[in-house]
């Protein structure tokens, strides 16, 4: 028995009869049910599995080749018909038919067969792995130079036969026993149930429009229990944020630009700086990325948050590809979420071309699916927010692609429900506010008279230098000097423009024009 191959082979066929112990009689009973009721037995999820990876599944080479042939005739599968099969492909010979044969007085009722298979499975899964790493240590001792290449596969091929074995028989509760919906939910994290643990926020927005200072003001105001822009935290949460676009520096800016704006007293401050964790990773993508980083700074910060930014980074693969998406979210990211617990918010890119090219025409609905790739990333989430830009620089709206209704946001009249809202770049530092009543009407009348265009030319993350923009503000607006540096002046007046001098060796320094302030010298570097 020992030599029979974990492949189908011919000539492949024992030498001996199997060496009796405990699992050789299990295995054994196992069979002989199998080959008594196969089409019950192929239907049961321990039983089916065990033919279906046989015979490497078996320690007892003959009965491995016999599950295998069970699982390939299917349920018309009898001990007649396995026997001649294994003949026909020369895997057994008269000592191994009278093995078989005898083996119809071994069988057991069909329920305690599954459950002896799913003990032989867990009892069988530590042996495999030692064995495994056995081998990975002999091949780093005989080739050290592969050693990170020898972890790397020994790692996958753990993971595998740790996941491996039949599914746990899926749960039906009856309808009677769900909860009642007028008590309060405890796993409710954004109120009215907006976002609960074990639920997925899908947040979506064009590139440089500030996505991440923005997920970061939302993590900070909840990390205090505040609301932010009617987003209404059932308490303080506390969130993981997983980031890769941002260096410390960005994110320290971020920090105390949010501190500032909010005005949060230094109790919040405290608070909000320890509830809300950071953590910048660049080198690793798709399942390995979940499995190996994710998951185990999950388990040690135990967040009520977790948030990916932007989920393009950590996908590992084609983002317009159904089965890649499906596998990320829904096989390795989900089991991750539900098991700790936590509500998932991914920070995405809307596609190219905008969606200016539908001519205005979205319903609230066509927001879902706004993200860019496939459209599983519409039909996973529970939730799903986009931020877009206006025709007035500076300011934005919200839009509720997906259980908007649920957080209450209504028209001036207190009754009318609406599914978008105004937000606006905050007047100092990189932050985000409630726009002033009418400054959307006050900012295009800007627009009209001329200051607007000059402001459309200065890039909303990085300044940009002073000359540069007063010459492509002739050659792409048709503004003369004269007129756009009278235009500069208004704005930087309205301080809606910030001058930057940033020091140059042996030279004056060079004046640049930004959306924001000038940070301090050690924050910014030329």
């Amino acid at each position: 028995m020992d030599n029979i191959l974990p492949t189908r082979r011919r000539k492949a066929r024992p030498e001996r009869p199997p060496d009796a112990g405990t699992d050789g009689a299990t295995e054994r009973a196992i069979v002989a049910t199998i080959l008594e009721s196969p089409s019950e037995a192929l239907a049961r999820p321990a039983l089916g599995w065990l033919c279906a990876c046989a015979p490497r599944s078996f320690s007892d080479g003959l009965c491995g080749l016999a599950a295998a042939e069970v699982h390939q005739q299917g349920p018309e599968a009898n001990l007649i018909s396995v026997i001649r099969a294994l003949e026909g492909a020369e895997q057994i010979d008269e000592q191994g038919k009278r093995y078989l044969l005898a083996l119809v007085t071994e069988g057991l009722p069909l329920a305690l067969a599954e459950i002896d298979a799913q003990k032989l499975v867990e009892r069988r899964r530590p042996e495999q792995l030692a064995q495994v790493l056995r081998e990975s240590a002999d091949q780093i001792e005989h080739v050290p130079t592969r050693t990170k290449e020898i972890l790397a596969v020994t790692r996958e091929t753990l993971d595998s036969l740790s996941d491996e074995g039949p599914g746990e028989p899926a749960a039906a509760a009856p309808l009677a026993s769900l909860p009642d919906p007028r008590e309060a939910d405890p796993d409710e994290l954004i109120q009215n149930r907006f976002l609960c643990r074990g639920a997925t926020l899908l947040f979506v927005g064009r590139t440089g429009l500030g996505k991440s200072s923005f997920a970061l003001q939302l993590a900070i105001a909840w990390a205090t229990g505040r609301e932010c822009f009617g987003f209404r935290p059932a308490g303080p949460l506390r969130s993981l944020i997983i980031q890769s676009e941002n260096d410390p520096r960005d994110l320290a800016e971020m920090r105390a630009g949010i501190f500032d704006g909010l005005e949060l007293p230094q109790a919040d401050r405290t608070a909000a700086g320890e509830a809300v964790r950071v953590a910048t990773i660049d080198d690793s993508t798709g399942v390995n990325f979940v499995r190996h980083r994710l998951a185990p700074l999950v388990e040690r910060v135990k967040p009520d948050l977790l948030w990916l930014d932007p989920l393009l980074a950590y996908l590992g693969g084609d983002v317009s590809d159904q089965r890649t998406v499906s596998d990320f979210l829904r096989v390795h990211l989900a089991p991750v979420i539900h098991r700790a617990r936590l509500g998932f918010v991914a920070v995405h890119h809307t596609p190219k071309p905008p969606r200016e090219e539908r001519n205005g025409t979205w319903a609230t609905t066509d927001f879902a699916y706004a993200g860019a790739g496939s459209a599983e990333l519409a039909n996973f989430p529970r939730a799903v927010v986009c931020l877009e830009p206006t025709k007035t620089p500076g300011i934005f709206r919200l839009r509720l692609g997906k259980r908007g209704r649920r957080l209450g946001w209504r028209e001036a009249d207190g009754e009318t429900p609406v599914y978008d809202r105004p937000v606006a770049h905050g007047h100092r530092g990189i932050w985000w506010r409630e726009p002033d009543p009418g400054e959307e009407a006050e900012s295009a009348a800007r627009l009209a008279g001329g200051t607007g265009d000059l402001l459309a030319l200065v890039p909303l993350d990085r300044p940009i230098g002073k000359e540069a923009l007063l010459s492509t503000a002739n050659t792409r607006k048709g503004l003369s000097q004269k007129r756009a540096r009278g235009l500069l002046a208004e704005l930087l007046d309205a301080g809606e423009l910030f001058e930057w001098r940033v020091a140059r060796k042996g030279t004056n320094p060079q004046r640049m024009i930004s959306r924001h302030p000038q940070p301090p010298p050690a924050l910014f570097q030329s």
